[in-house]
C-alpha cells in the first residue's frame, strides 16, 4: 500500500484518525517503508510548525507579499496539495524541504503549477533570469515573480 493510497483512504474516511495501515510493516519493501517514514515525518513537521507559528488565512498570506500578491496566491494554492495535516496553512517562512518534503522534481512541479496558474511562462532562454536557490515559501513566491512578463 503506497503513501498515496493511504492518504486517499484516510481522506475518504476508510481509515479512522490514528489507525495504522492495513499492512504488516515487515512485508513492506524498503521503498514503501521509506515512503511511510517520509509521510510520517512530514506530518510531524507540519504539526510542529502549527504550534510554533501563527496561522495565516490566504488573504493574510498574500498581504505578506506587496506587489507579488498574485504570485503568492498561486503558491498558496499549489502548496495545498502538499499539506498532510488538517488545519495546516502555508506560511511565508516555511522551509520547503523540511515542512513540505519538497525536493528537486517535486519543488519544480509546484513552481510550474504556480507559473501556469498566473499565466507566466519560462522564457526560451532561461539564462536571462537568475534564480537563487528556493528554500522557503517566500523565496518560491519571489522566484515565480521573476517570470512576470513586463506587460503584466
Amino acid at each position: 500500500l503506497s503513501v498515496v493510497n493511504y492518504l486517499v483512504m484516510a481522506a475518504s474516511g476508510a481509515l479512522k484518525s490514528g489507525e495504522a495501515l492495513p499492512v504488516d510493516g515487515r512485508n513492506l519493501s524498503l521503498g514503501e517503508r521509506w515512503e511511510r517514514w517520509l509521510c510520517a515525518r512530514t506530518v510531524r513537521m507540519q504539526q510542529d510548525a502549527m504550534q510554533m507559528r501563527p496561522s495565516l488565512s490566504r488573504d493574510e498570506f498574500t498581504q505578506c507579499f506587496p506587489g507579488e500578491q498574485r504570485e503568492a496566491g498561486a503558491i498558496w494554492d499549489a502548496l495545498g496539495q502538499q499539506i498532510f495535516v488538517d488545519g495546516f496553512l502555508p506560511h511565508p517562512d516555511d522551509d520547503l524541504e523540511t515542512i513540505y518534503d519538497l525536493f528537486d522534481e517535486e519543488l519544480e512541479d509546484v513552481l510550474k503549477e504556480a507559473l501556469d496558474a498566473v499565466g507566466y511562462r519560462i522564457p526560451p532562454s532561461p539564462k536571462t533570469i537568475v534564480v537563487p536557490p528556493v528554500k522557503t515559501v517566500r523565496a518560491e513566491v519571489q522566484c515565480i515573480a521573476r517570470f512576470r512578463p513586463s506587460f503584466a
